[in-house]
């Protein structure tokens, strides 16, 4: 379990970016932080893995306080996805992942088998892909590479911050896929990053909606939809099914 109690960020020392931030994110489950830009998520992403540190407030893991972990280690225990990827130009993809198994101490056997197990698991064919250099993929199978180096970590954590906001429609769908089907295969706990409403619908087992630093609502997407509890989140949800009507009206029409 991750915990966020009363949690508070400032880099100023005067506006607080996050403003007592309490929730929890259980075991097993797909939490979706969502909010625009500015807003504090991804912010409140970072501190899980102490790239930020809190102003105040606690965060723990399986109860134990991050601020106890060391950092690095703490770091290299989680996997973390992010919009820009961050591949190594120079190795291979499976070299890629390798670096995260090398950090774990597995022999160069196991490395080769393990980052072609994961390559499978987010449907790229180890026989056709592993010794390509990352300029000579998509950027949907870049983004594919940057999970599966996630889940090279066996960590049972996932921080995705905004993954597929640089891909087209059709790519972004496809990944979307991808995570919903990881999600049955794999028990890992997720918190997922984004400022896309359809995409927080599509994959949160719960939602937090931040806004301007506090979190105005954390429920399910039928908890929020059917009873919002500020009117941020009501005017938010109510736009995000009249824009979603307006586009199906014109599709069957």
């Amino acid at each position: 379990m991750i915990e966020f109690d009363h949690v508070k960020k400032s880099f100023d020392g005067n506006y607080n970016v996050l403003d007592d931030i309490t929730f929890n994110v259980m075991p097993g489950e797909c939490l979706v932080l969502l909010g625009s830009s500015g807003s504090g998520k991804t912010t409140t992403l970072k501190m899980i893995n102490r790239l930020l540190e809190p102003s105040a407030g606690i965060i723990r893991i399986n109860g134990q306080d991050v601020a106890t972990l060391e950092p690095v280690q703490l770091r290299r225990s989680i996997g973390y996805v992010f919009q820009g990827i961050g591949l190594f130009p120079h190795f291979t993809v499976s070299e890629n992942i390798q670096i995260v198994l090398q950090l774990q101490k597995f022999s160069k056997q196991k490395q080769i088998q393990q980052s072609h197990y994961f390559l499978e698991q987010v449907n790229l064919d180890p026989s056709r892909f592993a010794a390509r250099y990352p300029a000579e993929l998509s950027g949907g199978q870049q983004q594919r590479v940057g999970v599966a180096r996630a889940l090279a970590t066996h960590s049972d954590i996932l921080l995705m911050d905004e993954p597929f906001g640089a891909l087209d429609a059709i790519n972004r769908v496809a990944l979307q896929n991808e995570i919903l089907t990881l999600k049955k295969k794999i028990a890992k706990t997720i918190v997922f990053v984004t400022h896309d409403i359809y995409e927080a619908l599509r994959l949160g087992d719960r939602i937090a909606v931040i806004n301007q630093g506090k979190l105005e609502q954390i429920g399910t997407r039928k908890e929020i939809m059917q009873k919002p509890a500020t009117d941020f989140v009501h005017e938010l949800f109510s736009q995000a099914v009249h824009q979603l009507k307006e586009f199906m009206d014109v599709l069957y029409v």
